[in-house]
């Protein structure tokens, strides 16, 4: 996957902590010689009602 122009690996699962069910991505890329892992994650839920955020939270982040 691309995350603007750097190459990147998403990784989507899901989880149980405290009896509370969980989704989650780890969005993963490297630039400048340095590595970036975004997390994100929300109940399960609300993951749909959530994808929005995600977005505005991918193209807020600026790794220069």
């Amino acid at each position: 996957m691309n995350y603007r122009d750097y190459n990147a690996a998403l990784w989507e699962y899901t989880y149980t902590e405290g009896g509370v069910d969980l989704h989650a991505y780890n969005l993963g890329f490297v630039t400048g010689g340095r590595g970036y892992a975004l997390n994100f994650q929300t109940r399960e839920d609300q993951w749909e009602a959530s994808q929005r955020l995600f977005d505005r939270f991918m193209a807020a982040f600026d790794p220069a």
